[in-house]
């Protein structure tokens, strides 16, 4: 039975033929990664997003297949390019981090290709971080700064010290100075260690670590702009959402400080 199949996939001119064979061949345990090649390289959508499934298994162990997958990346068909972001999910690589990033920058506005961006190993998150950062066109963009908190907001609940560091350092490189990146970035991580029961604080247990002398900075600064009534209320409000990541007790100063009379209502709100 299996040498027909595999004959099916080669000669049929039929794709629910080729992608029947596909599948037959699989659950006969007689797919193999030379008919999986061919198959993502095949003229019809369907058969190629199949195909990508297929692979899902076989990736870590062969670079072949693997390469072949992050030239999907650039397929016409969107359906493809989101299989692509999901069946990359399970692979921990630079390579897979860069295809990810291209993936999402062609598709900013789709909910569906950001989530299974967004579906990838922790360890390639961080790297998103980093590539997005570094485009500065594209975070400067709405669709750029939502992707910029989802993808902070997911590497907060992970609540991993290895990666909050290598964002940090992300976040320390960026070349340009804008509010709404800032507020995109921090206001992310802030809500996604929220969910993991912790906050700017108590993620950086280590006083003496980079992460919590990054933190105390990003914090104090937050202080020193609430509490300054020459600046722009609209600065002044995000810096005490920002307080809102902080200790309660250490916040609790400023923020009662803020609820005196001669401070405007926007800023007592």
């Amino acid at each position: 039975a299996v040498e027909p199949l595999q004959k099916l996939i080669r000669q049929s001119a039929n794709p629910l033929t080729r992608l029947h064979a596909l599948w037959c061949l699989e659950g006969l345990g007689a797919l193999s990664g030379d008919e999986i090649a061919l198959a993502l390289a095949d003229k019809s959508p369907g058969v190629r997003e199949n195909a990508l499934k297929l692979s899902e298994s076989r990736l870590a162990k062969s670079p072949v297949l693997l390469e072949k997958v992050v030239l999907l990346a650039n397929d016409p068909e969107i359906r493809v390019r989101f299989q692509t972001a999901l069946s990359l999910g399970e692979i921990n690589s630079s390579k897979v981090a860069t295809t990810l990033f291209s993936i999402a920058k062609r598709d900013p506005e789709n909910p569906w290709i950001r989530a299974a961006v967004l579906s990838c190993q922790p360890d390639v998150c961080a790297p998103l971080v980093r590539f997005l950062i570094g485009d500065e066109g594209f975070v400067r963009t709405p669709a750029g700064q939502n992707f910029l908190r989802q993808l902070t907001f997911v590497l907060g609940a992970q609540n991993t010290i290895k990666n909050l560091y290598e964002i940090l350092t992300s976040y320390g490189f960026i070349p340009y100075c804008e509010c709404e990146i800032d507020e995109s970035f921090l206001g992310g991580l802030g809500d996604g260690l929220r969910q993991a029961g912790k906050n700017f604080r108590t993620a950086f247990p280590n006083a003496a670590s980079m992460g919590a002398i990054k933190m105390d900075s990003i914090l104090s600064e937050a202080v020193r702009l609430a509490e300054n009534q020459t600046e722009p209320a609209d600065k002044r409000r995000k810096a005490i959402q920002l307080l809102g990541y902080e200790e309660f007790d250490k916040a609790k100063g400023t923020l009662s400080k803020l609820l005196e009379a001669h401070e405007p209502q926007e800023i007592q709100m």
